[in-house]
């Protein structure tokens, strides 16, 4: 069950976050392409690097507006 557990926390430590700016506390793990299309607001989507996958930065998307 414990191995369960730390997988769990493991997904949920690397799931993709989109935050509205300037709001960097309060995120969203589940998020669609809608989300992206309010022009008043710039998101900010941050991807953590997996060092399983060989990744070594992690990754930073921004949108403002359409």
């Amino acid at each position: 069950m414990q191995n369960y557990k730390d997988e769990v926390q493991k997904e949920k430590f690397f799931k993709p976050r989109l935050f509205t700016f300037p709001d960097f506390t309060n995120s969203n793990t589940v998020f669609d392409y809608d989300d992206l299309q309010n022009e008043d607001s710039m998101m900010v989507l941050c991807v953590r690097a997996k060092p399983d996958l060989d990744e070594e930065d992690d990754i930073l998307y921004i949108w403002k507006g359409n």
